[in-house]
């Protein structure tokens, strides 16, 4: 059944790719230029890298960025209980790699991060925190933003 769900999603996301993807000159059956399509449009269009990372649709220059959570920080990087010997391990969340168990503890490493259970986390940080590739570092405690790709 999550197969089936996944497969879904890909088929919705392949199908805005292409339907993003087409910019008509015309209008069906009227025979006169599209009006939405300016030429300031069509040079924004010719600057979007089809499938380009991206955490917003600015940075598709025109385009559309097509994910999930794009710009959010990613709290599924840490898993609880991995074996680590530094944080990297541990989805890069700042003091998740317990040195005297030498695993994850994501939990911790939010309370320790200022987020006092992991519900405020949930509420506040994770899907839900804007950051970019320059700044998730500082903005997510060391985890990754989520990113998506561009669709022209």
């Amino acid at each position: 059944m999550k197969s089936f769900a996944i497969l879904c999603i890909f088929g919705l996301l392949a199908t805005a790719l292409c339907q993003s993807s087409r910019s008509p000159s015309h209008v069906e059956g009227s025979g006169s230029p599209d009006s939405s399509v300016t030429p300031d449009t069509k040079s924004a269009q010719k600057n979007c890298t089809a499938a380009a990372v991206c955490y917003n649709d600015r940075d598709c220059n025109g385009g559309r960025c097509l994910g999930f959570f794009n710009g959010k920080c990613n709290c599924n990087a840490c898993l609880n209980f991995l074996t680590c010997k530094d944080d990297t391990a541990c989805g890069g969340l700042n003091h998740a790699c317990m040195a005297n168990t030498s695993r994850c503890d994501c939990f911790a490493a939010h309370r320790t991060n200022g987020f006092p259970t992991f519900f405020d986390a949930m509420r506040e940080l994770c899907n839900v925190k804007d950051c970019n590739g320059d700044n998730e570092r500082e903005a997510c405690f060391g985890l990754p933003c989520n990113s998506g790709l561009c669709a022209c």
